[in-house]
């Protein structure tokens, strides 16, 4: 549950931030940033939260390297299995 809301706040921070079709390093921040936000980790499990971001991030923009093609297929981001091995870095 923590990934779907960590991906919808990423998401629609995305949806107001950027009008572009690629991941630009600000795109990649901002997600970043959400998603650690909505993980809302104690100082003790940061470096835990950060590499569960670090790999949603990366297999996000690899599997969708256009920011508008993960916004129109977010049903399908949340459910990808290969996104759900990213919560094995959160154990």
């Amino acid at each position: 549950m923590r990934g779907f809301i960590c991906l919808l706040s990423a998401a629609l921070l995305l949806v107001f931030s950027s009008c572009k079709n690629t991941w630009s390093q600000e795109d990649k921040d901002n997600y970043h940033q959400s998603c650690m936000e909505s993980l809302g980790a104690p100082s003790d499990d940061q470096g835990k939260a950060k590499a569960y971001c670090d790999c949603m991030l990366e297999k996000i923009t690899k599997k969708y390297p256009n920011v508008n093609d993960m916004m129109e297929h977010m049903e399908d981001v949340v459910n990808d299995p290969e996104l759900q091995k990213c919560k094995e870095a959160l154990q």
